[in-house]
């Protein structure tokens, strides 16, 4: 059975809608239309912070002034549907109010191992902001940045304690090295023998020379593989082969056990196998396809001002002067 097209418009009440919005809203809208379909309002009002009371009524109002009705999500009075019914069979229609449905979906991506809980608090997610800005980079909160923080894909030292009781455990991460010469004395303690589990992030893969060390774990070793980057792959079995590599450095024989959800992928069976000619094949091949350097070359143009304004505005000139010359180069060969 062939599915209705459903399409779903989300402003946010923290002000009066703008053209922008209005722009996303139309084509959704005549989109819905053009298929057959249902348009749905639902209020995004998840940031409590920048709420302004009356920019809801006004943004419902503003929709209908453009000729733009709900299908879904509004009632006939213009009010925001809180209550399920026949026409309005999905609601709350209010993101806040829809908390204990996602909740419960949540849940179930946390039992199946799908998703994990994160501890981070606000003040350690601004410090970490702040840290990005002063380096004039962009703080996200992903795949590659996620390892540094508290959550439940990083297995804590108490949780190591608990599971070896006999084991001499110590812990090497951004929150540990905070301090001067810090890297040094737990890697020094490590290598006295003091203990004999390193629980870390990827800063404890690279480099270390530890004779005794005979076991390594990789927890959730995929996580950099989702990563929006074509390098994810390569930066995945690099980072597993210098993991592996950590283990029987001496005489005794050296074993690493990997935790994967997708242990068919060929980044993880080359590093498993450390088959290095295998994985440059099969990654030459998928970068040649996808038009990827070394076949071809990607140039990133940043620009910043103390005025946000002006270095977007100078970053749309460069994008239209670019275009335009770009255009007339494919003219020219034509």
């Amino acid at each position: 059975m062939e599915r209705r097209t459903r399409v779903r418009f989300a402003p946010s009440p923290t002000g009066p809608l703008h053209m922008g919005g209005v722009r996303t809203a139309l084509y959704n809208y005549l989109y819905a239309k053009q298929k057959g379909g249902d348009f749905i309002i639902r209020i995004e009002d998840t940031d409590s912070h920048r709420f302004v009371p009356g920019a809801e009524q006004y943004i419902i109002e503003a929709l209908n002034w453009c000729g733009i009705i709900p299908d879904e999500g509004v009632d006939e009075n213009g009010k925001v549907v809180e209550t399920a019914s026949a026409k309005h069979p999905h609601a709350p229609y209010r993101q806040s109010q829809r908390r204990p449905i996602y909740r419960q979906y949540a849940e179930q991506l946390v039992a199946a191992g799908w998703a994990y809980y994160a501890f981070d608090s606000a003040e350690e997610l601004d410090a970490r902001r702040a840290a990005a800005e002063a380096a004039k980079e962009t703080f996200m909160y992903n795949a590659a940045s996620r390892g540094g923080l508290r959550n439940s894909l990083t297995l804590s030292e108490e949780e190591v304690k608990r599971l070896f009781p006999q084991a001499r455990v110590v812990r090497m991460d951004m929150d540990t090295t905070q301090g001067k010469d810090a890297h040094a004395e737990i890697l020094e303690a490590f290598r006295r023998g003091e203990a004999n589990v390193l629980v870390g992030t990827q800063m404890i893969a690279k480099g270390l020379d530890f004779p005794n060390v005979t076991l390594v774990g990789a927890v959730a070793a995929d996580t950099t593989l989702n990563l929006p980057d074509y390098r994810s792959a390569e930066r995945t079995f690099q980072l597993l082969t210098q993991a592996a590599g950590r283990a029987g450095r001496a005489d005794s024989p050296g074993r690493v056990i990997i935790q994967t959800y997708t242990p068919d992928a060929y980044a993880l069976r080359c590093a498993v196998k450390q088959d290095y000619t295998a994985f440059y094949r099969q990654e030459a091949e998928y970068r040649r396809r996808s038009l990827y350097p070394p076949f071809t070359m990607i140039v990133r143009l940043l620009y910043s001002a103390s005025d946000d304004q002006a270095a977007a505005q100078a970053a749309l000139e460069a994008q239209n002067e670019l275009n335009r010359r770009l255009k007339e180069a494919s003219l020219q060969r034509q």
